[in-house]
């Protein structure tokens, strides 16, 4: 068994939602993990991130096409894709990694979301021969990441450089999906396989690879600038507002749950807001999400930080006004304790869940 690394995390601010916690910050990353992510490889459990979900029965293909933002249809099988739920008036449901397969779709979602995806579905789902299913006991789910990640079983795959593309190991119920990610910012092998393969899979890596913990993946998703489910985007979010309608959204396939507000959206080439990359001119003590604003008034929210190694400073995701923006040099976040001032370091957000 690899041995376990683990980083140096302190924090006091946290997001809930639903009595459960999905945001801590600050965080502080222990330099050696981050160094080896950087220039070889580490790898991190995701069962305890995410929930996958089964989409099988008559005419599930043709279901899901429906009512996801991605072209289902056209994936190859095996085939791998980022796709959203929508409600009918365009808002977020929830991202998510679409497995596609010969009998059923398998659905990687955000920790909790899996419910949320079946009530505003359950109308459909009752009128359908389609079941969706929870199936955390069925799998193991990981992810290698590293410019060196093609290590035991994906050794004879290529570096994980091309998004989404997708290989299977094995045949049957014992079949072990890999399929190469950009979800953290970083090359990735996302591993999906049996769950009694999981043993066997992890013996079969190098001994000195260490795994990291869910810690590593926030302080690369943020310095990626790419916003969490639950932390820096929700269901109040349009998938323009947070960088989905580039990553997750396909403006070729027909009519789904949202789609028109979503075509509207693009055809006019506007929203109100946008999910930034910001650096702060130092670590905020506030409990998380804080105001941003630009002459006393509020434009925006600051959603997640960290003390990012890559630009040697404190940096975080905001929400921010379109009109904001024109004057990031104006913009602060003031506390009873701190006045931050922060510039911004990227357009545009990109998803995870």
């Amino acid at each position: 068994m690899s041995p376990r690394i683990k980083g140096n995390f302190s924090g006091q601010g946290r997001l809930t939602l639903e009595g459960t916690t999905l945001y801590k910050a600050p965080m502080t990353q222990d330099p050696k993990i981050y160094q080896q992510v950087q220039e070889a490889a580490v790898w991190c459990d995701l069962q305890q991130i995410e929930d996958v979900y089964s989409l099988k029965g008559s005419g599930f293909l043709d279901f899901l096409n429906s009512y996801n933002s991605q072209d289902i249809k056209s994936l190859p099988i095996p085939g791998v894709a980022l796709g959203s739920f929508l409600t009918q008036k365009g808002k977020l449901v929830s991202p998510a990694v679409v497995v596609k397969e010969t009998e059923e779709i398998l659905l990687l979602l955000p920790q909790g979301y899996g419910d949320k995806v079946a009530h505003n579905l359950a109308v459909y789902l009752d009128f359908s021969e389609v079941s969706f299913t929870e199936q955390n006991q069925r799998f193991f789910h990981l992810v290698i990441l590293g410019p060196r990640a093609s290590l035991g079983p994906l050794e004879n795959l290529p570096p994980p450089e091309l998004k989404n593309s997708m290989h299977r190991i094995g045949d049957g119920a014992s079949s072990i999906w890999a399929f190469s990610t950009d979800r953290w910012g970083i090359p990735a092998w996302e591993v999906l396989g049996a769950a009694d393969q999981r043993d066997a899979f992890l013996q079969s890596l190098p001994s000195n690879l260490p795994q990291a913990d869910e810690s590593l993946l926030e302080l690369l998703r943020i310095e990626a600038g790419l916003p969490k489910m639950g932390v820096d985007m929700g269901e109040n979010n349009l998938l323009a507002e947070v960088g989905l309608d580039e990553r997750a959204t396909s403006f070729n396939k027909g009519c789904y749950l949202g789609q028109e507000t979503t075509a509207r959206v693009k055809s006019q080439g506007r929203v109100q807001r946008h999910l930034v990359k910001i650096q702060l001119s130092e670590a905020p003590k506030g409990t998380l999400p804080l105001s941003i604003t630009l002459a006393g008034n509020e434009v925006g929210t600051l959603s997640s930080w960290t003390h990012s190694p890559k630009w040697n400073h404190p940096i975080g995701l905001a929400l921010i006004k379109n009109q904001a923006l024109a004057s990031p040099q104006d913009l602060k976040i003031e506390t009873e304790s701190q006045s931050l001032s922060l510039q911004t370091l990227s357009s545009g957000g990109s998803s995870h869940s």
